[in-house]
């Protein structure tokens, strides 16, 4: 739980914990453990033993349902918070949440941890290469581990379409040789960029496939 100290707008605390998911994300899929969750905003109560209310039924819910792949989901409560804050902004591409997230073939939004991990000091030193090549190396890796099931096999050719989508969307940056070699698996649609008709359109955010 994170509270709220702009309950109507919730702008800073979004970008925080999208932030810091992916920190977290990236750094649990290079020890090996692909992780799935949900971002949802609303009512809750925390302390050190008890955790309940309409917020974590909602993100509980949407991991379940919507999350379906090793991708941290917006729920419909914080898509719709999402949609309230970019429309400050002239242009989707100018607001920060632009660089956090993108929207998948099946219309979920989700959380772009490779950008906020890989390029966040590309102006000061540019992309972690070495970081990248990690997450390439495990990720074939539990692609051989998993050839004979199925179910754990889509999770990991999910995530190595993401880091592909990743490379070719920075070109600029990686090569070939840092993508993985998917000719060997079956193939799952790329991701792709968070749509500014998704933000700014009346289409519902966060909606099931």
């Amino acid at each position: 739980g994170f509270p709220l100290t702009h309950r109507q707008d919730a702008e800073a605390e979004l970008i925080d914990v999208l932030f810091r998911l992916a920190q977290f994300q990236f750094g649990m899929l290079c020890g090996g453990y692909a992780l799935r969750g949900a971002i949802a905003v609303g009512d809750a109560y925390v302390d050190p033993e008890i955790f309940f209310g309409s917020a974590l039924i909602e993100a509980h819910e949407a991991e379940t349902q919507l999350a379906l792949f090793p991708r941290m989901v917006l729920s419909a409560s914080a898509a719709e918070h999402l949609k309230n804050c970019v429309q400050h902004y002239p242009k989707l591409e100018d607001s920060p949440q632009y660089d956090l997230l993108l929207q998948d073939s099946d219309g979920q939004l989700f959380l772009d941890y490779l950008e906020q991990t890989i390029l966040i000091a590309e102006k000061e030193t540019g992309p972690f290469y070495d970081e990248l090549k990690t997450h390439r190396n495990i990720v074939e890796t539990k692609l051989r581990e998993n050839s004979g099931v199925p179910k754990a096999q889509a999770k990991y050719l999910w995530i190595a379409n993401y880091h592909n989508s990743f490379c070719e969307r920075h070109q600029q940056y990686f090569d070939k040789s840092y993508q993985i070699n998917l000719s060997e698996f079956r193939h799952i649609s790329f991701p792709t960029p968070l749509s500014a008709d998704q933000c700014r359109g009346t289409t519902h955010m966060g909606r099931r496939p």
